[in-house]
């Protein structure tokens, strides 16, 4: 991939990598992951942990990248998934004035029990 990546500009071997396997290699389910997906996701996270490149060679039709959005953004069990309360929402203001869109950054540094997605939607 360090070759491929030499040929194009601002591109990494792991941007090439992650190009060819999520799009190029045909394989790869896309779109909404079914309740059996979503139960095989909880169970290999139980077997490898967070080491997404094991939990999506054991899945097969999910990318590395599915996998840890899908648990980050939905499945992780210390996700926080109340309604918002008026009073994180007056800290969200304050920390989108200070930080701006980059809501990863606001997730992590002002909601860590929030997915990065809840922050940027609410």
């Amino acid at each position: 991939w360090s070759e491929v990546a030499k040929k194009l500009s601002r591109r990494s071997n792991k941007d090439c990598r992650k190009r060819y396997l999520n799009e190029m290699a045909g394989t790869l389910k896309k779109g909404p992951w079914s309740r059996e997906e979503d139960d095989k996701l909880r169970k290999l996270v139980e077997e490898h942990g967070l080491s997404w490149v094991a939990v999506s060679q054991s899945m097969a039709t999910r990318s590395a990248d599915q996998c840890s959005k899908r648990w980050h953004h939905s499945l992780n069990p210390e996700l926080d998934r109340q309604p918002w309360r008026e009073h994180e929402n007056q800290k969200l203001l304050r920390a989108s004035a200070t930080h701006g869109s980059s809501w990863k950054d606001v997730q992590e540094k002002h909601f860590p029990a929030r997915s990065a997605n809840n922050v940027k939607n609410q």
